[in-house]
Order: C-alpha cells, then structure tokens, then sequence
C-alpha cells in the first residue's frame, strides 16, 4: 500500500502559503481582493519582506528543498500584515522598476562627457533652448525640436508638445549639469551642450524617444550621435509623436517640387544618378531635380566610418553610385540654377548633409 501523499491537518486559524519553485510566493485567500494580491514575486522582494516584517522563528518556517519558500501565518492580524506589505512590495517594486528604465534608457547608453558646468534653468524657450538664471542662453546638442512662431502663433507640428515635454523634465528652479562637446558656441552665441538633471536623465534623449525631436549632428560635436540615433531609430519604429504625422513621411524624389511648403526639413528617398565633386564638396544627384552636398573633410572624417545599421560606411563617392538613400535634412532652392543643369550644384534643389546621421543606405 503506498503512503499517502503528504498533507498536514491544519486548524482554522492557521493557513499556509506555498510557494511555486524559484523562490516565488502565492497566498492561499478565498475574497476577489485577495485574489489580485496573489502575484508571485521575486527573490529580492521576499528578502525585503523578511526584513520589513521581522518574522519570528515560531512565525515562518522556511524549506530549502527544492527552492521552495513556505509561509506560515498564524495570527488574524498577521495575515492582514502580510497582505498590506505584499502590496507596499508591489507598487514600491514598480516604481522602482520605471525608474530603472529610466536611468538606464536616458544615461547609461550613451557615451560619458565630462560635466563642465552647472547652472538653473530660468525659462524654457522652445523644446531644444533654454536660459539659465545667470544670462547664458543653452542651445541642446544632438536635437532640432519643431519651432513654435512665438509671434504669430503658426508653429509647427509638436513644437507645443515638445516645450512642455521639457517643461515638465527641467521646470524652472532646476539645476542642471552641462555637458559640452568639442565647439562652445553657436553662431547666435549660444552655449552648445547636453543637459543632464540630478538624477541623471538625459533631456536631449527623452525628447527623441518621445518622438518630439529630429537627431541632428553638427560636426565637431559627434559624440552622441550613435546614441541619439538609436533613440530617433526607435521612435521612428514605434510611429511616436512627429513620425506619426505626414509632415515627416518620407517623399520620393521624384513627387518633389520647388513649391514653398516642400522646403525645409524633409526626408527624401532616391536612387543616386551620379556623384561628382567640386573643390571643395562632393556631390550625390537624386533624380533630376536634387543634388545632395557634403563636406569633403567631414567625408574623411565621418562617412568612411560605419555609424549603426543604417550607415555601413563608405571608402569613396563612387560606392554610393546606383544607391538608394534616404536623406534627411534641411531642402532649399540653389541661388545657381540654371537652364541646362550640367552641374550639381545648379540643381533647382539642395540639401546639405554633414554627417551620416542624416542619411540612410536603403538594401
């Protein structure tokens, strides 16, 4: 005759708890609310339990074997203790579980830059500019956000959404860290940098996530831009904030015009025609109508290298011919057009890409 399996007669006022194998635990409750508390949960939530409650050894009673973790509550009272605790556990473990993700996400993948400065923000101009409390004027590195027409009112789309955004990141009173990379100042003298708050979120990054700013990478100051791009690449994905809007779908060259509302930031799909090169630029032709410029110093530097799985790299111009791109960056009419457009530089229209961050080699 085999044994019977083993079961323990238990009296009412005493209930067990047993655990799933992997050091989880779940409740024996009968109520609906009991029921949403019965979570498993992880090892290090039930080290804190033990500390918190400080059980007696006549009130738990632990069984190594097999991984598994028995509970014996014996008191009314004790029961409810555990309960109200398991729940602290539950929301404390959550939050801490975002703020992780938040930490992780917005310092930890990009490269360290030295914190040069520190300041207070004053006012949040737009969802890339700020003033600081002692008069400097911050410009973000590695972001371009929709500008808002302060004086008439035609902002475009989620440029309100990206100042609030960073409104509610850095609201005035915030002190904030400033990284700063390789050139200081822009041409309106404002200070470049990254910004980073006390609790080391990146402003700059969360804004790309979100989806409410467009990567731009302006040499010298490259040190982010395989971080942020991987952030932009990521939002684009997931269709966030401006990549859900028609303002930012992509044209194909051959739909583009020389009408006003074509120009400005655009993102352009073609096939490479021809490259050619001046003294000082090279060249890629996208249909009949686009001639995409680039810096040959900023190609020496830059281009030849691989930047993430969008940009393998190349060695020369010539390697690009029969491509199919996608660029992104600012289109304007060339002041040389001309009649006959034996140049790339007399195309109706051009774009100015200086670093790879601003193209896509399409398989």
């Amino acid at each position: 005759m085999s044994a019977p399996a083993a079961t323990r007669s238990t009296p009412a006022n005493r209930k067990f708890l047993t655990p799933q194998a992997g050091w989880n635990v779940s409740a024996a409750v009968t109520s609906s609310k009991d029921r949403r508390l019965n979570r498993p949960l992880p090892q290090t939530i039930l080290r804190w339990v033990e500390h918190w409650i400080q059980l007696s050894d006549s009130q738990v009673k632990k069984c190594r074997s097999n991984g598994e973790f028995s509970l014996v509550r014996q008191q009314p009272a004790f029961d409810r203790k555990i309960r109200s605790s398991k729940k602290a556990l539950l929301q404390s473990a959550f939050f801490i579980a975002c703020w992780l993700t938040i930490f992780s996400s917005s310092a930890a993948t990009c490269p360290p830059l030295p914190v040069s400065d520190q300041g207070i923000i004053k006012q949040v101009i737009d969802g890339d500019t700020v003033h600081l409390t002692d008069g400097r004027k911050i410009r973000m590195l590695g972001i371009n956000t929709p500008e808002i027409d302060h004086r008439h009112g035609n902002s475009e789309p989620f440029a309100i959404e990206a100042r609030k955004y960073l409104l509610s990141l850095v609201p005035p009173g915030t002190r904030v860290k400033l990284q700063l990379d390789q050139q200081r100042h822009d041409r309106y003298q404002r200070l470049l940098a990254h910004l980073q708050t006390t609790d080391h979120r990146n402003p700059g990054k969360l804004l790309l996530e979100q989806g409410l700013a467009t990567l731009l990478v302006i040499p010298p100051n490259t040190a982010s831009a395989a971080c942020y791009g991987k952030a932009q690449q990521q939002a684009r994905q997931q269709q966030l904030g401006i990549w859900n809007h028609p303002r930012y779908a992509i044209t194909p060259v051959t739909e583009l015009t020389t009408d006003a509302h074509q120009l400005g930031y655009q993102r352009i799909s073609g096939r490479v025609r021809r490259t050619s090169q001046s003294r000082k630029y090279h060249y890629l032709e996208l249909g009949d109508q686009l001639a995409i410029r680039i810096q040959k110093q900023h190609w020496q530097h830059y281009f030849r290298q691989p930047l993430g799985s969008s940009w393998p790299g190349a060695a020369n111009l010539q390697q690009l011919q029969g491509a199919m791109l996608v660029v992104s960056g600012w289109l304007h009419k060339s002041r040389n057009s001309g009649k006959q457009q034996n140049h790339a530089y007399q195309k109706p229209l051009q774009m100015k890409i200086e670093h790879p961050a601003g193209l896509e080699w399409l398989p």
